[in-house]
């Protein structure tokens, strides 16, 4: 099959419930993995694979934590405005809507996708854990606290461009990180909620809640944000807080 072929502009939009999402992601990802044309095709975001890529396979993964099996939910994407995603919840009156932003924590992503995307099992496989800038891992701690800290540091970048945005009370901002490099143990994630609470939830963003996604789709942290109205000179005093305090892994 031709790799162009194996998505279409109405596979993307449809609205689907979560356990339809997920098998559709399931699916589609093992098209793609079944000939290194169309693995090469995906992992370079081309055309519609970036779609899949970069928003319905995180949103996969979201929703599994959050609504897997409800079918009073459904999901898709948002190709307007400032959004990736919008979900939508029909168990209450008025219907709840939850827009969602994605944004990627992930050094030399590109170089990541090579590494981790489309494995013979299919995308979402459980994989062996993988080196942070190598091949397959063994079973010793990846890398060092070094490459720790820099993917904190990755993280609040990647926060601190959201700030001084409008997205309003029914948005929230989900950061997908790489959970196969770093934060892999119960410690690593631990420190990473610390973190966030202590240096990134302060900062003035517009969105009703943030949310820390593992790229393997095994970790989502949530954090209610609220109203984080700031004064410039406070902001300012914020993001050079932030600047000197990645180091919570020494």
């Amino acid at each position: 099959m031709d790799p162009e072929q194996i998505l279409s502009v109405a596979d993307c939009e449809t609205e689907r419930t979560p356990l339809e999402l997920i098998h559709w992601v399931e699916e589609t990802s093992k098209l793609f993995a079944r000939s290194e044309t169309a693995k090469n095709y995906a992992r370079s975001r081309a055309g519609l694979a970036r779609l899949f890529i970069d928003r319905l396979v995180p949103l996969s993964h979201f929703v599994r934590h959050l609504f897997d099996g409800r079918r009073d939910v459904v999901c898709k994407l948002s190709l307007e405005d400032d959004f990736d995603a919008v979900i939508v919840d029909y168990r209450d009156r008025p219907l709840r809507v939850q827009k969602l932003k994605f944004s990627h924590a992930i050094h030399a992503y590109d170089e990541y996708l090579r590494r981790v995307c489309l494995p013979e099992e299919g995308f979402l496989s459980a994989l062996g854990m993988l080196a942070g800038r190598g091949g397959q891992a063994d079973d010793e701690p990846v890398n060092n606290i070094a490459w720790l800290n820099k993917s904190l540091e990755l993280i609040a970048e990647t926060v601190m461009l959201e700030t001084h945005k409008d997205h309003g009370r029914h948005a929230s901002l989900v950061i997908v990180f790489d959970d196969y490099a770093s934060f892999r143990s119960e410690e690593d994630v631990a420190a990473l909620e610390r973190f966030v609470t202590n240096e990134i939830l302060p900062l003035p963003l517009d969105f009703s809640k943030l949310f820390l996604l593992g790229w393997s789709g095994d970790t989502l942290l949530g954090f209610s944000l609220g109203d984080k109205a700031r004064s410039e000179e406070h902001t300012s005093e914020l993001q050079s807080h932030v600047r000197i305090s990645y180091a919570v892994f020494c």
